[in-house]
C-alpha cells in the first residue's frame, strides 16, 4: 500500500477498479484489479481531502429527458385541482395509509377532477400515471364513470377530446374530435375494451401514454396498462382530426363525470384516486428495490470481502447482510450491513443492453447507523457504475463524513479527478438522499446531495458511447484497509430519464 501524504500538489486516487463485471459471473465471485494510486496515467500522487471543499459547477445545460410537470398526493388537499359535485379527500384509504381523493358518484354523477395544465402542457407526447380504487360497495355496475378523460381547453364544443370509461367491470375507451357546431364524432379506430376485473376493493396501477397523430392521419401511439399488463399498444390511433391537427391536452380529468343517460347512480357508488403523476414523455424506471418484502430482486448481487485467493469479491448471504431493520422514515425495511460491514449491491444481471436511452438516473438513500473515522481518506465508494467494459465510469467516494470525492473516466483515460465535494454530515445517523444522473453522447455528469446540486461536468461528445452498460454499483467496496462503520440502504431505483 503506498503511504499517504499530506502534501500540497494536486493528486488524485484511484486504490480499486473492478474490472470483470462485464463477462459473465463465474462461480459466486468477481474480480477486480488493484490501481497504483498514481495509476491514472498524469503520475499524480495522493492529496488529503481539502479542508473546505467547493460545489463545482461548470455546466448548466437544460435536460432534455422526459420530465414530471404534474404529481399530487393529496396530502395538503386539492389545491392544485379544480373540483366540482362531491369530491374531497379523506385520511387513512390513500396507498400506505395516506390521504387520496374520494369521488361520490352516489350523490352526484357530473363530479369532476381538474388537473389544467395550461402553458405546461405537452406538446408531442404525454404519460399519465395514478391509482384508483373502487369501493366494495359499488353498485352501478352500468354507471359508466369516466376514469380519466383529456380536452383540449376551456371551451366545451372546440377542440380534441378523449374519455376513458369504467363499464361494468370492463374498462372501455373511446376517443372522440369535437369540432366546433358539430358534438362529438368519434374518431377511427379509438374504441377499445379491455377486462380487468377491478371492482374487488384494491388499489390497481393506471398508466397511459399517448404521442399526438399528425395531420389528421391516423399514426399515434396509445398505450394502457393495467396494474403493469399492457391492454392497448395502437400505434394507429387518432387523437385529433386535420380540423384540430395543432391541438393538444391541456385539461385532465382524473376522475371525471358517470352517467350513461340512461342507468343512475346510487348510493356507495364512490372511487378512490391517488398519487397522480403527468409527465412529457415516457419515464422508464428499470430498476427499483425497497426491500419491503424482505427480499432482494434476482438481478441485483450482494458482495462483500475481497478474497485474494479467489481472485474475487464474495457473494454474501444473511447474516452478512440483513433485511430486518426499518427503512426510511421508519417504514418498510432497508438493506443493512450485519457481520460484514463492507456488504454492498451491484446490478449486474438482467442489465438492458443496449442501453435503452441516452441518459442514467441513479437515486438512494442511506445512513450510517454507526461510524467511527480512521482514515484521512475512509475511500468508502458510494456509487460506481461502470460501461464499454470498464473503459467509462464516474467515481463516488466518501473521503471523510463531510466530504465526497469524485473523479471520471472516459473510453480508457480520466477525463476528471481531484473533486472534492463538500457533503455534511453523511455519518450522522441520519437519512441522507444521492441523486446521480449521466447523459451519454454529451457526456454530463450531475450529482445531487440531499437536494443540493455537487457536481455538474460537461465533457462533450463521443466521449462516453459506447455506453453498453456493465454494471451499476451503489455503494461500492470498501477500497482501502477496513473501516469502522455500518450502512443501511433504501429506495435504490434506476431510470432512463432524470424523473423530477
Amino acid at each position: 500500500m503506498v503511504k499517504k501524504s499530506n502534501s500540497t500538489f494536486i493528486f488524485e486516487f484511484h486504490a480499486f477498479l473492478l474490472s470483470a463485471f462485464f463477462f459473465p459471473l463465474l462461480s459466486s465471485c468477481i474480480s477486480h484489479e488493484k490501481i497504483s494510486i498514481a495509476g491514472n496515467g498524469n503520475n499524480i500522487p495522493f492529496k488529503s481531502p481539502s479542508p473546505t471543499p467547493e460545489t463545482v459547477s461548470i455546466h448548466n445545460a437544460e435536460y432534455t429527458s422526459s420530465k414530471k410537470i404534474f404529481s399530487e398526493n393529496f396530502e395538503e388537499g386539492l389545491s392544485k385541482l379544480t373540483t366540482f359535485g362531491d369530491v374531497s379527500t379523506v385520511p387513512e384509504i390513500g396507498i400506505g395509509g395516506s390521504f387520496c381523493l374520494k369521488a361520490n358518484y352516489g350523490t352526484n354523477k357530473l363530479l369532476g377532477s381538474i388537473i389544467d395544465l395550461g402553458s405546461k402542457a405537452p406538446t408531442n407526447e404525454f404519460y399519465v400515471r395514478f391509482y384508483i380504487k373502487i369501493d366494495p360497495a359499488y353498485n352501478a355496475p352500468y354507471l359508466g364513470f369516466k376514469w380519466m378523460r383529456l380536452k383540449h381547453g376551456n371551451v366545451e364544443g372546440d377542440g380534441i377530446q378523449t374519455e376513458f370509461y369504467l363499464n361494468s367491470e370492463t374498462w372501455y375507451s373511446t376517443g372522440h374530435s369535437y369540432e366546433t357546431d358539430q358534438g362529438g364524432l368519434d374518431s377511427p379506430d379509438t374504441n377499445f375494451s379491455w377486462y380487468p376485473t377491478f371492482k374487488d376493493g384494491q388499489w390497481h396501477k393506471v398508466e397511459v401514454y399517448g404521442k399526438y397523430n399528425t395531420s389528421g392521419l391516423a399514426n399515434g401511439v396509445c398505450i394502457i396498462k393495467f396494474d403493469d399488463i399492457l391492454h392497448l399498444n395502437s400505434k394507429s390511433y387518432k387523437w385529433r382530426s386535420t380540423m384540430w391537427e395543432s391541438d393538444i391536452f391541456r385539461r385532465f380529468y382524473i376522475p371525471s363525470n358517470a352517467g350513461d343517460g340512461v342507468h343512475m347512480a346510487q348510493a356507495g357508488d364512490i372511487i378512490y384516486i391517488d398519487d397522480i403523476e403527468i409527465w412529457d414523455g415516457t419515464p422508464h424506471r428499470l430498476m427499483y428495490e425497497n426491500f419491503d418484502t424482505q427480499t432482494i430482486s434476482p438481478n441485483l448481487s450482494v458482495y462483500g470481502e475481497w478474497d485474494s485467493s479467489i481472485q474475487g469479491n464474495i457473494l454474501q448471504v444473511p447474516p452478512q447482510y440483513n433485511l430486518d431493520q426499518a427503512g426510511k422514515n421508519g417504514q418498510g425495511f432497508a438493506f443493512s450491513s450485519g457481520t460484514v460491514n463492507k456488504v454492498w449491491i451491484s446490478w449486474d444481471k438482467g442489465l438492458p443492453n443496449p442501453w435503452p436511452s441516452d441518459e442514467m438516473y441513479f437515486s438512494f438513500w442511506m445512513r450510517y447507523p454507526t461510524f467511527t473515522s480512521t482514515d484521512s481518506m475512509e475511500n468508502l465508494k458510494i456509487f460506481y457504475p461502470h460501461w464499454n467494459g470498464v473503459d467509462s465510469y464516474v467515481h463516488y467516494s466518501m473521503s471523510d463524513k463531510d466530504t465526497i470525492y469524485y473523479s471520471a473516466k472516459g473510453n480508457g483515460a480520466m477525463i476528471s479527478i481531484s473533486n472534492w465535494l463538500s457533503c455534511p454530515n453523511q455519518t450522522d445517523g441520519n437519512w441522507h438522499h444521492y441523486e446521480f444522473y449521466v447523459k451519454f453522447s454529451n457526456a454530463i455528469s450531475r450529482f445531487w446531495y440531499d437536494g443540493e446540486l455537487k457536481i455538474d461536468h460537461f465533457y462533450g461528445p463521443n466521449v462516453w458511447l459506447p455506453n453498453t452498460m456493465s454494471y451499476i454499483a451503489a455503494p461500492s467496496i470498501d477500497a482501502e484497509e477496513s473501516g469502522v462503520f455500518s450502512r443501511q440502504i433504501d429506495d435504490w431505483e434506476v431510470w432512463d430519464v432524470v424523473p423530477n
